[in-house]
């Protein structure tokens, strides 16, 4: 059965359909029958769940939460955090989407919250399943909590990066990774072989959006008594690691004085291991589980949901209040809607809005569904969204190659689309498109030693200094003022990175359009515009002459200052 992608908003104004603040959790969902809350060790995400979910999805509705803080979950707000933290906003994430009993299964930091939650909830839990629990020693502890997180603060030459890669390849041959001690190598050396670097890579890239959060859900595993936790538990529960995990040996340390209701089993492969929790859970199942649950929406600030479209679902963040027609943002590509935050702030409260994640990219990533990713079929996507929510007259914004998203959707005169803000636009002649094609967008494949994270940054470092960026010659100098600062470049290299897959694709489709005819064809007010001594500046001038209700304005290098200018820009008549 396919997984679904969707937000919960938790708050403490339940079964509201609109509030005022909250957090929003990001989770997956499978299957049909009695619920399953499948819970990710750290850093992960719940895509860490995906293959168990669609093995289990026959006999369960399965819903995996990104723990709060990791993959898209918002955070929890404070800290540092005790377990019973997470176990607390386990019971709230159940609440928003409507779930009072469920049984549960946990992997690793996960199994440490599930058992946290069946201790602190006991009425709400059927089974608890805790595969990989975690039983250290003061020591263990002590040295685990002064080393194994790190600053991942971005560096300007990008080398934390490679600090992050090293931390995530390293694990695989040490425990913990940040003592590469003989002892530290011991227990791991017949555990794992280093995976591929395209299993590292998804590893890699949920630490990257964790960032300064790693150590929440995580360190509060470490922190806790494993063994106290246990003894408390009065419903079923299995503890339990198969051979190849590097927690099996700690089961061993487990007293002898729990509770009945809990067992500790060891399985010699992880298939059985799978087999005995399925039936477990199975045996105490108890209802179906309900509905999808809308998300509900929020008042004073942009929210977040997934959009059906016929290939799959899109990622989208929302502002409803306001007044006047809603904007729809479109952002460039290897980006996503996080690069349209200054233009959502503008928005927020003023006008409506929706900012889409394109097929392939940020939160949309795999969950839009296979087939190749054109502008195309950006523009069917998007167009499908915005009927799927209601949107039947709108401005349309587009930041660099979006704009022939954009494109391609105004061509087809589907959408009431009353005008069109494009920056930066693309508008290439033959020869710029022969000189571009491979090269501007190249094949970011995940290299053993992560040099591939490398060429990302300089990817991104360089494009603010040269047009193309991988000519970076004196002619080529780009005259705005350069982004440098590490961490708006980080963003835009996580970026990178989780369209990789794509990009290549979609930017050669792009330079494939022919922009110029299209251009000629519209009947609306558009407005090209380039920054502040931007490479694409003759680009805009030239798509403003060849449009018949064109216009070329230049636009301020201030982030704040130009998302005001270009929603001040907005006339509804």
């Amino acid at each position: 059965m396919p997984i679904t992608r969707h937000f919960a908003t938790v708050s403490d104004q339940h079964g509201l359909d609109q509030v005022k603040s909250a957090r929003q959790v990001h989770y997956r969902r499978a299957g049909e029958g009695p619920p399953v809350i499948m819970l990710h060790m750290s850093p992960r995400s719940s895509a860490e769940c995906e293959p168990l979910m669609q093995a289990w999805s026959d006999s369960f509705t399965i819903f995996a939460p990104d723990t709060p803080g990791y993959g898209a979950s918002d955070p929890l707000s404070g800290g540092p955090f005790d377990l019973s933290d997470f176990a607390h906003a386990l019971a709230a994430f159940a609440d928003s989407i409507g779930l009072d009993r469920f049984g549960l299964y946990g992997h690793h930091t996960g199994a440490m919250i599930a058992a946290e939650f069946a201790r602190l909830y006991p009425a709400r839990v059927t089974m608890t399943v805790a595969n990989g629990y975690l039983v250290v020693t003061k020591d263990e502890r002590e040295e685990i909590l002064s080393n194994y997180f790190h600053d991942y603060t971005p560096q300007p030459d990008g080398q934390h990066l490679q600090h992050i890669w090293r931390r995530i390849r390293d694990q695989f041959m040490f425990f913990p990774w940040s003592v590469q001690t003989p002892a530290a190598r011991t227990l791991m050396k017949s555990k794992f072989t280093v995976p591929d670097p395209d299993i590292i890579q998804e590893d890699a890239l949920d630490l990257l959006r964790t960032g300064v959060h790693e150590a929440d859900g995580y360190g509060a595993a470490f922190r806790c008594d494993g063994a106290k936790i246990l003894k408390d538990i009065t419903t079923p529960c299995l503890v339990t690691a198969q051979p190849y995990d590097l927690l099996y040996e700690q089961l061993g340390r487990i007293p002898e004085d729990i509770p009945d209701s809990v067992s500790v089993d060891r399985f010699d492969t992880m298939d059985a291991l799978n087999a005995a929790a399925k039936q477990l859970l199975m045996d105490h199942a108890v209802g179906d589980a309900p509905a999808v649950t809308a998300t509900a929406t929020i008042v004073d600030q942009a929210w977040k949901s997934y959009a059906d479209t016929a290939t799959g679902q899109l990622s989208i963040r929302r502002g409803h209040v306001g007044t006047g027609l809603p904007v729809v943002l479109i952002h460039n590509f290897g980006s996503s809607t996080s690069a349209w935050q200054p233009v959502v702030t503008a928005l927020i409260g003023k006008r409506p809005f929706v900012a889409l994640d394109l097929p392939g990219h940020g939160e949309t990533g795999s969950a839009w569904g296979d087939g190749e990713v054109t502008i195309d079929a950006c523009a069917n996507a998007v167009s499908e969204t915005m009927k799927n929510i209601g949107i039947e007259a709108c401005h349309l914004f587009s930041y660099g190659g979006g704009g022939l998203v954009a494109l391609k959707l105004l061509e087809r005169g589907e959408k009431d689309i009353r005008s069109w803000t494009a920056v930066d636009f693309w508008l290439f002649d033959d020869e710029e498109k022969a000189k571009l094609k491979d090269r501007l967008a190249p094949i970011l494949k995940p290299e053993p030693y992560g040099q591939h994270l490398n060429q990302a940054w300089y990817m991104i470092r360089d494009s603010e200094l040269f047009w193309p960026w991988f000519d970076p010659k004196p002619e080529n100098a780009v005259n705005q003022p350069p982004e440098t600062d590490p961490a708006r470049l980080h963003r835009r290299v996580c970026d990178l990175l989780k369209a990789a897959p794509v990009y290549q694709t979609i930017v050669n489709s792009a330079l494939e359009a022919d922009g110029e005819a299209i251009l000629k064809t519209l009947d609306i007010p558009v407005i090209f515009g380039p920054r502040n001594g931007s490479p694409h500046t003759d680009r805009c001038r030239r798509a403003a002459e060849l449009t018949p209700k064109g216009k070329a304005i230049t636009l301020s290098n201030d982030h704040g200052r130009r998302a005001a200018a270009v929603v001040a820009l907005l006339k509804d008549k």
